[in-house]
């Protein structure tokens, strides 16, 4: 069952929402340092950590699955968000280059389907960055934060699944390692706690982050997906000049 996109965009409001964001954020950027002319995607509820690849991307778009509803998004400017079915947008294969999915997987019906298609609005060797619920995390356990909800992953399941989604995954790596209810830590003594949980209770972490690359090695459509359903509608999502 997904979670509503009001309470995801309530708990980044928070003082413990502005945390995680500013961890995963660092984390993105250690990844991605900038856009750089590519075309980039947020699927799930990714907005918050789409906002600093505006310049140097060529386009960017948020993609809000449907059960979990949808946003105007930004409030200023042309319009950058959609509503799509989990598991068939209405856009062409191998339209993006690089895709942050958080907030998405962890509530899907089939995750598998979805990755794969995922997979085909990809370019080939395009990046992914998949960021879940960590199953051996804390924050998993405590339904107050978005990260509560849903299905979380182990490391194994993780691997196995983007394996045969068609990506190989290059890291998995984890992040955020304060507790879930801890409100009175600062967020300049984030960085410290978070080096400190990497290296001695990772195993832990409230998320996991995977790095995958998209393998160009497989057949165009998955087993079984009828042709009918891998023609969908063309939209553009590059949004107008200002």
């Amino acid at each position: 069952m997904h979670l509503d996109v009001v309470e995801i965009r309530d708990f980044y409001a928070s003082a413990l929402g502005a945390r995680v964001r500013h961890q995963i954020s660092m984390k993105i950027h250690q990844h991605w340092p900038s856009g750089d002319g590519l075309d980039l995607a947020g699927v799930g509820y990714a907005s918050p950590y789409l906002r600093a690849f505006f310049k140097q991307s060529r386009q960017v778009a948020a993609f809000h699955p449907a059960g979990q509803g949808g946003l105007i998004w930004p409030a200023e400017g042309p319009l950058r968000s959609v509503i799509v079915d989990e598991d068939m947008f209405p856009l062409a294969d191998d339209s993006f280059d690089r895709i942050i999915e958080i907030h998405g997987l962890e509530f899907f019906s089939d995750v598998e389907m979805h990755l794969k298609e995922v997979w085909r609005i990809m370019r080939p060797e395009g990046r992914l960055l998949l960021i879940v619920p960590n199953r051996s995390g804390l924050w998993a356990r405590v339904d107050t934060t978005p990260f509560g909800n849903g299905q979380p992953f182990s490391r194994g399941q993780l691997r196995d699944l983007l394996i045969r989604s068609w990506f190989r995954p290059l890291s998995i790596e984890p992040l955020v390692h304060f507790a879930p209810f801890d409100t009175k830590l600062k967020l300049t003594a984030s960085p410290a706690v978070e080096r400190i949980g990497s290296k001695i209770w990772p195993r832990f972490s409230g998320m996991l982050m995977v790095d995958a690359i998209k393998e160009v090695a497989q057949p165009i459509r998955p087993k079984g997906l009828k042709a009918s359903r891998m023609k969908t509608a063309t939209i553009q999502v590059r949004p107008l000049p200002a």
